[in-house]
């Protein structure tokens, strides 16, 4: 399972991708959400795990472009913030799967990983490139 980590804090950053490494994840970190979004164009990732709010674009913003680039990719919002109530954000864009309270359990998040992996099923195509307009799979070479 490959997975995409966009944190702005580094150390929580790090950690997060080391255990979840150790649990046996393809991880990809990104610092914030423009790196992720480059990474985004060209490796495509079975989850994505960002923090809600960071510098620039956040969890949102970021998740409203996974919904765009990689619609089928479920997105897990973290965030440390004991205020307000993020609950309905969950929701707002077609792919946004969760959200996770700062400090959580790595074992809690590895099961919500392999939870949303099995619903999603099998990714349709290995690249994060559409097909051509006017293509099929059945106009594809053999």
């Amino acid at each position: 399972m490959r997975v995409l980590v966009v944190d702005d804090n580094e150390i929580f950053l790090r950690n997060l991708t080391v255990a979840l490494v150790a649990l046996g994840k393809d991880c990809d970190m990104a610092a914030d959400g423009d790196a992720a979004m480059r990474l985004m164009d060209v490796r495509s990732y079975d989850v994505i795990v960002t923090d809600l709010v960071m510098p620039a674009r956040g969890g949102l913003t970021l998740a409203n472009y996974a919904s765009y680039r990689a619609p089928d990719v479920p997105v897990v919002l973290m965030t440390g913030s004991a205020h307000g109530a993020y609950g309905e954000l969950v929701g707002q864009t077609n792919n946004t799967a969760m959200l996770l309270r700062k400090p959580f359990r790595t074992e809690d998040l590895n099961a919500v990983l392999d939870y949303l992996y099995a619903r999603r099923g099998p990714r349709l195509a290995a690249s994060t490139h559409s097909l051509p307009r006017g293509a099929s799979c059945a106009s594809l070479p053999g």
